[in-house]
Parts: structure tokens; sequence; C-alpha cells
């Protein structure tokens, strides 16, 4: 237990000015044993022409009636103990801050100068709704009419084992008629698949259309009409695909029926039976997917078809972001040269919404 306190503190201060040599003292009382206060404030000398090398600070300790209390049971509240002392002495510069409390946010967020940000703490998903049609009309009669011999295995059409593809085939007024075909609705059409295979999002669009070949600088890609559209099984043999809307053949005009379709994997590759032409009558790209960078997806582009490249370049595509995430610091892609230094940079946008 603590009975008694400090009292005196010293200071012996060493100078040197032009009125001091060095060695010089000077003595700042502090407590004495008449001190009424257990803590006071105590004035360091105020003189900016004198340089303080050392302080040295003398504590001396008052024992109650100057007793020493022994380390015996019963006796210890006699005079000083042996752990009867206790002293802080603090330092302080008024013109200077030791330390002050400084705060900032836990988190910053690129473009955001709001107090309030919503977020989510489980992942987050776009959804997106197709409606798609399926069709189970009863057929009371129809007619079918075979255009072309079929002696030839086509994986064009529908290249079922990539992530997406899209064709196109011309037939001509000569054609149609030859095969029997009359003016008025094309209610379906029937493919004769050598293998089996599931083509999903598969559209089937026609357009009339005064050309006689098709050209892949120029594709009709304006003027269809939507006639099926579904997820489908093809099994070997012939696979109806039945029209939820007719399209209806004016008799005079060739038409090109359109193909397309979007796996989110490659499935097996399917093989229809196809006849040849003298002329171009048919187009097919496949692969033509998009890229879904919400995760972060980092991919490479192959770079030997890039080699003849020196000094310019065209980059072109289409791009669908969020309005309300889509703001932060983002490369789109990126090149490099063999020493790794960059070359060509999209940002899309970056993080004052710019882009460049």
């Amino acid at each position: 237990m603590i009975k008694n306190t400090l009292l005196i503190l010293g200071l012996f201060i060493s100078l040197c000015s032009s009125a001091q040599m060095p060695g010089d003292t000077i003595i700042v009382n502090t407590f004495n044993y008449g001190s009424g206060t257990r803590d006071s404030m105590i004035q360091f000398p105020n003189n900016p022409a004198i340089r303080y090398e050392k302080v040295l600070m003398l504590y001396n300790m008052r024992c109650k009636n100057g007793l020493v209390s022994p380390g015996i049971a019963g006796q210890t509240n006699i005079g000083c103990g042996e752990w009867d002392y206790s002293c802080n002495t603090y330092i302080t510069d008024s013109s200077r801050v030791d330390s002050s409390m400084s705060t900032r946010a836990s988190h910053t967020i690129s473009n955001f100068t709001g107090s309030s940000f919503p977020y989510i703490t489980t992942p987050y998903y776009n959804k997106y709704q197709y409606a798609q049609t399926s069709t189970a009309a009863t057929i009371i009669a129809e007619n079918q009419y075979v255009v072309g011999l079929g002696a030839l295995s086509l994986n064009e059409v529908l290249n079922a084992n990539q992530k997406s593809g899209r064709s196109q085939y011309l037939f001509t007024q000569a054609e149609l008629v030859a095969a029997g075909v009359t003016t008025g609705n094309i209610s379906g059409i029937i493919l004769n698949a050598l293998t089996a295979s599931t083509v999903n999002f598969l559209k089937v669009t026609i357009k009339h259309t005064a050309q006689t070949s098709l050209n892949a600088s120029t594709p009709e890609i304006n003027g269809f009409t939507e006639t099926y559209y579904a997820n489908t099984t093809f099994t070997v043999g012939a696979n109806r695909l039945q029209f939820n809307t007719p399209f209806n053949w004016d008799g005079l005009s060739n038409i090109i029926i359109d193909f397309s379709f979007t796996n989110s994997t490659p499935m097996a590759a399917l093989l229809l039976q196809g006849s040849m032409n003298s002329s171009i009558s048919g187009l097919y790209t496949n692969n033509d997917y998009y890229i879904n960078t919400a995760g972060g997806i980092v991919g490479s582009i192959p770079t030997a078809p890039l080699s003849s490249i020196s000094s310019q370049m065209t980059v072109a595509f289409w791009s669908r972001g969020n309005a309300g995430i889509s703001s932060v610091a983002t490369s789109i892609i990126e090149g490099a040269d063999a020493s790794m230094n960059r070359q060509l940079n999209i940002h899309l946008p970056w993080s004052n919404a710019n882009i460049y």
C-alpha cells in the first residue's frame, strides 16, 4: 500500500550560451516535503538561446514519521515498505504533437463519393429469361418435298461440338419448284442426322431474297422471320423441326434458311445429310461466343496471327455492362511485347468512368 509520495524533483541542466559556460547547471525546484499536492505541472525554463544537453531528475521519498516498515505481518503499515513508491514523469512540448488519434475508412470504393454504398454478402448472378416456343401440332395432312440428293455428310450446318454457331443456306425458286414446293406456308423442315447430338437455343429463321448465291463478305442479317426456337436433341435418322410460325413463301423468290445455336458446353459432333451445288449456297461460322468477365476471367489471345502488325491495329467488339457495377477500373484487353512492355491496352472503363 502506498503511504508516501514523491515531493522533491530536482532538474539539473547543463547549458551553453553567452551567459553561461559548458557544465553550468540550472536547478528547478518542484515538490518539497511541505507540498500539499501529489502532482503538479512544472514549467521548464523557456530561453530559446539556451541549448540543453542533459536533464537530471532527483527523486527523494518521504516516509511516514521517518520510519521503515519491516517485512513482518502486522507491521507493514509503520512507514515505508519495500514496494511503496510510484512516480510517473511526463515531458511535454506544447508546440509539438506527440500523438493524436487518426481515423480513416476501412474500405474505399473507386469513383464513389457517397456516404452509403449498397452491398450483398452472397454471390450475385445475372439471370436471363428466354422464351422458347415448342409446337406440338396435330398434323391431319401435309405434303413433304425433298430438296437435294443428300449424298454428303455435313458438320457445318449445326456444329454442335462448338459453343455456338450460325449457318445460312440458299434455296432457289427453281430448286423449290423442281422439288414440288408450291406457294403458301412452309410449316417445318426435316433434317436427316447421321449422328446424335444436342443443340441448345436452336433458332431457325427464313427470308425471301433475290440473291442467287451467298457472299461471306456481305451476309444477309436482316429481314428474317423466326419460325423455330427451342433446345433440340437430334437422333440418328429424320428429325422434324415443326415451325411455331409458318413461313409464307411467295412462290417467286429464292429463300435463305438461317440456323443458329448456343451451347454452354460443346456437345457431340452433329453430322447432317446434304448435297453439292454448283453455286455458293451455304455459309457458316462457329464459336462466335461471348466472354463473361464478371468473375475476373483472364484469357490469352494467340499471337501468331498478329505477327505482321507493326504500328496500327483495329479492335472491334460489343460490350454489355451493368450500369451499377461497371465503373470500376477495368482492362478489357492488354497486349505486351516480348519484353513484357505494354503496347496495347483498353480500359473499359477506368476508375474515372472514362474509356481509354
